[in-house]
């Protein structure tokens, strides 16, 4: 098992210096194989097939474990962990690497050193990426109603500050996601004041107990 962040070399090779990977890896074709094995399944049509949730486990495992050769299998430690949820904002990313030991609760914990994100054989990866912005905002942020404060809260759950482009997606979500809640509070008010008029009509209230019971006039206290 080589280690998954060695320090570096004291000396670079010469460029254009010829590199040996088995004299490294002395299991060298054997893991050639196993990237042989995934390239004869996109091959044969079985990646384009899939999609991502039915290959994530079957890719991570044959390519970052058996072939790059991070640690999976052991029950103690490993350096290659699927759906680890990261302690920044809680997410899930497809794979994990890092430095995970038993945690004596009977489960394996560490430093997240990188994480993995896979997509279909169908995805364009080059068109622009939305940032996941469609998911619906919970939590504090879809209680903040003012950009400043919302815009800290992210940066926060982030673990890290919102560059340009960033901050114009995700002002952009953010005053959709209100005109979605003013769009919601007015669909209330009307459904409230449409209950209100049935249980006036319900129990038969005149004009001057309806307006006794919204507040708005009627006899004041002590007089009838």
């Amino acid at each position: 098992m080589l280690p998954l962040f060695a320090p570096a070399p004291a000396a670079l090779p010469a460029p254009l210096a010829t590199y040996h990977p088995a004299t490294v890896l002395p299991d060298w074709p054997a893991r050639v194989e196993k990237l042989r094995q995934w390239q004869q399944r996109i091959a044969s049509g079985y990646v384009t097939s899939q999609k991502e949730e039915a290959l994530q486990a079957e890719f991570l495992t044959l390519v970052f474990g058996q072939a790059l050769g991070y640690e999976h299998e052991r029950p103690d430690y490993r350096q290659l962990l699927l759906e680890k949820k990261t302690n920044v904002d809680g997410t899930k990313p497809d794979g994990a690497l890092g430095d995970f030991g038993a945690d004596g609760k009977g489960a394996l914990g560490g430093p997240v050193r990188a994480v993995v994100e896979l997509k279909d054989a169908r995805t364009l990866l080059d068109a622009k990426q939305k940032l996941g912005l469609t998911a619906p905002l919970t939590g504090k942020l879809a209680l903040t109603a003012e950009w400043k404060p919302w815009s800290t809260a992210l940066g926060k759950a982030l673990g890290r500050s919102l560059n340009l482009p960033e901050k114009g997606e995700w002002l952009q979500h953010f005053e959709q996601h209100q005109q979605q809640q003013a769009a919601a509070r007015q669909r209330l008010a009307r459904l409230d004041a449409d209950l209100d008029q049935l249980v006036y009509r319900l129990y038969q209230l005149t004009p001057a107990e309806i307006a006794l019971v919204e507040g708005g006039g009627g006899a004041t206290p002590g007089q009838e």
